[in-house]
């Protein structure tokens, strides 16, 4: 299902590209994983112009001179990033575009959130996903002005004036139930919607302050169980500072709430109407 919401959705930004010059702009293709002889990049730009890298492949095309963000200069094509959490598991940053956890360690170890018993952090029952205090001004500082420069971007990102895209993962905006300690500011800052959305707009501004000309995109989608008018508020409030929206699920196929009752899944849809309009 993500691909097709891709398709959907991302359309709207590309009209936006492209409009001078393509009326009706072009679709988008989620995550392209193609048999060898497939598509040639110089196929893909001409169909597609906008996608969530598959960095094997987005890799591959740029080793090979094939960069699509250099066929295609106006599409968007979006790399993953995610510096609100990071796998205990992970041996680099150069698949999924998140800081290690020896290089948090390296810097600032309490940058990596813990329980009242000095536990990390979980994020959503994630098992090894530990949460980081993705709101600290500090550790903002260091993801923006170092660790994106040297460990994220790569020699056109890098470039003065260059425009490149990027799709932060893990677009959720309600609070953790994490058993803090009373005296660890840190942890319960995100025991509340308030500290987990004002840490989304710490981040996004630090980000746009340092780098004016890139643009970011969210992954996210609606909950079956807030009313509409209290998510579309939230969604607003966020996503205004963004430039753009990545739909985890168009329907309910695929969807967390794929099992819930009608009326829920209504809701859910009724949210993903109102983000579309």
């Amino acid at each position: 299902m993500r691909s097709v919401l891709a398709a959907v959705l991302v359309i709207t930004v590309v009209t936006t590209v492209h409009a001078q010059t393509r009326p009706g702009g072009k679709f988008g293709f989620s995550y392209p994983n193609f048999a060898a002889g497939a598509m040639t990049p110089e196929q893909f730009v001409t169909d597609f112009a906008a996608l969530m890298h598959n960095p094997s492949a987005f890799n591959g095309w740029i080793t090979a001179g094939k960069d699509p963000r250099r066929l295609n200069p106006g599409g968007i094509y979006l790399k993953h990033i995610n510096v609100r959490s990071r796998q205990a598991s992970q041996p680099s940053t150069a698949i999924e575009g998140r800081p290690t956890l020896a290089q948090v360690q390296a810097v600032n170890p309490s940058w990596i959130l813990k329980d009242a018993v000095g536990n990390p952090v979980i994020l959503f029952g994630i098992p090894g996903e530990y949460m980081l205090d993705f709101g600290n001004s500090a550790y903002l500082d260091w993801i923006v002005n170092t660790w994106m420069p040297t460990q994220l971007f790569d020699g056109l990102e890098n470039a003065p004036g260059t425009v490149t895209w990027f799709m932060h993962d893990v677009g959720s905006f309600v609070r953790m139930y994490t058993n803090c300690a009373l005296s660890d500011a840190a942890c319960n800052r995100y025991n509340t919607d308030e500290g987990v959305i004002s840490a989304w707009e710490a981040l996004l501004a630090k980000f746009k302050a340092r780098w004016p000309n890139k643009k970011i995109v969210i992954n996210s989608g609606p909950l079956s169980y807030v009313p509409v008018a209290d998510q579309m508020a939230v969604f607003q409030r966020v996503f205004v500072k963004t430039d753009g929206y990545y739909g985890e699920t168009l329907t309910n196929n695929g969807a967390y709430w794929d099992t819930r009752p009608n009326p829920e899944k209504r809701l859910a849809l009724l949210t993903t109407m109102q983000l579309a309009s």
